[in-house]
């Protein structure tokens, strides 16, 4: 269950995404040493990731990437994908032109046990 973003300004969308976390105007997200994003809150910290990769000079993917301690549930997906896709539109909407979430992992972009 990648989640996808049609995007002309990916670079850009990935540097302010970075600051805005390092800066603390957004408090939703944390960049692990890897580069890798997961949850803030406690509740949802380190329960999985997302590993951002550009796959073409238009669009980006979110692979989730499933934690060694917890099962990847569809709540914990579903939480992760909502929470991103709220964060990106709230934040980057002029960044973005779409937003995919499919219904399903995707092994090509997923990294899930």
């Amino acid at each position: 269950m990648a989640l996808i973003i049609h995007t002309n300004q990916f670079l850009s969308l990935q540097s302010k995404l970075n600051l805005a976390i390092q800066l603390g105007v957004i408090n939703t997200w944390i960049v692990d040493d890897e580069g890798d994003y997961t949850i803030a809150k406690e509740r949802w910290r380190m329960k999985a990731w997302f590993r951002l990769r550009q796959v073409s000079e238009h669009e980006a993917i979110f692979g989730i990437v499933s934690s060694k301690k917890y099962p990847l549930t569809k709540e914990i997906y579903g939480v992760y994908h909502g929470r991103l896709a709220a964060t990106l539109l709230s934040h980057f909407d002029n960044l973005i032109d779409s937003i995919e979430i499919p219904a399903l992992l995707d092994s090509k972009w997923d990294i899930y046990s």
